[in-house]
């Protein structure tokens, strides 16, 4: 599922990058099911962040399709990370 997520800036996409494999096993032998998945953006379409373009985050599984507009106020907080 980790392989199917993406970021699309106005008319740049970003596919995500799972993370490299990390033991969450607690010590009482709970698994988390958690997957961190990182973004790797260009400079170039970082400042579409803040700007007008839209921001979408989604998945593109043969199973499960899904895409979210990222809100104004969330795509401003997420450019300041980018300063």
């Amino acid at each position: 599922m980790e392989e199917t997520a993406f970021i699309r800036i106005g008319e740049h996409t970003v596919r995500a990058i799972a993370e490299q494999y990390q033991d969450r096993t607690a010590a009482e032998g709970k698994v988390s099911f958690v997957q961190f998945v990182l973004f790797r953006f260009a400079q170039n379409g970082l400042r579409h962040l803040s700007g007008l373009a839209q921001v979408v985050l989604g998945l593109h599984h043969p199973a499960y399709g899904h895409m979210a507009v990222i809100p104004d106020a969330v795509r401003t907080e997420l450019s300041r990370d980018f300063d």
